[in-house]
């Protein structure tokens, strides 16, 4: 059970990447300071709770932002190093997937709403993919 949504998306991110990249981790906000790429990091955005129409358990939306972070190539030997599976399968893998518990209750559904590239023109060996996704849960 994670205790944040933060932590029900790292959860299912590190399950869909690392068998893929074995050992990347997916860091909640930041990652730690020089950390080797790539790695994930989550951050949530906003809680959106629905009307309640019983007095029962309500539902809500949490959206979050999920970074992925690569290398483009390796410096030294001019090799891509950009591993082209991560993206689609982080993609693929989040959206309609069911989340863990978040604080004690239940998680519907993972949707993926977009998915962009990111430039980071200070930093040329970089790549950088941000998606947004909402988990859809009890409130």
């Amino acid at each position: 059970m994670a205790a944040t949504p933060e932590g029900a998306l790292k959860a299912v991110v590190e399950s869909l990447l690392q068998p893929l990249v074995p050992g990347l981790i997916a860091y909640r906000k930041m990652a730690k300071p020089a950390v080797a790429r790539p790695y994930v990091t989550i951050f949530s955005l906003n809680l959106s709770p629905d009307e309640l129409e019983d007095g029962g358990p309500g539902t809500c939306v949490d959206t979050c932002q999920v970074d992925l972070w690569e290398d483009w190539k390796n410096l030294e030997t001019g090799a891509i190093t950009e591993n082209y599976l991560l993206l689609p399968a982080l993609q693929r893998g989040l959206h309609g997937a069911r989340p863990p518990l978040v604080a004690g209750r239940t998680g519907y559904r993972i949707f993926l709403v977009s998915s962009i590239p990111v430039p980071e023109p200070e930093e040329e060996n970089l790549v950088h993919n941000a998606l947004t996704v909402e988990i859809w849960r009890e409130f």
